[in-house]
């Protein structure tokens, strides 16, 4: 599933660094080093495996979570609908 067609960025985050064994709750983002593991939670239960280089999106409201499992580096790029 990609950005849906006709949404526009707004934000961008700082580049996060991060320690192993933490969590945090994102939005979507793009992993720029390093393997975490999204779970997306709803409708249906969906895993995905992230990389650097690949990227990740999550409808606004879809409850998920993020593990990382390792060091790793990420950001996050925010969307809306067209104005």
């Amino acid at each position: 599933m990609g950005v849906p067609e006709g949404a526009v960025p707004y934000k961008t985050t700082p580049i996060f660094n991060q320690e192993p064994d933490k969590s945090r709750r994102v939005g979507c983002g793009e992993g720029l080093g390093g393997e975490a593991q999204a779970d997306l939670l709803e409708p249906e239960y969906h895993e995905i495996q992230l990389q650097a280089g690949e990227e990740a999106v999550v409808a606004p409201g879809q409850p998920h979570r993020v593990a990382l499992l390792g060091p790793v580096r990420f950001q996050i790029q925010l969307y809306r609908g067209e104005d």
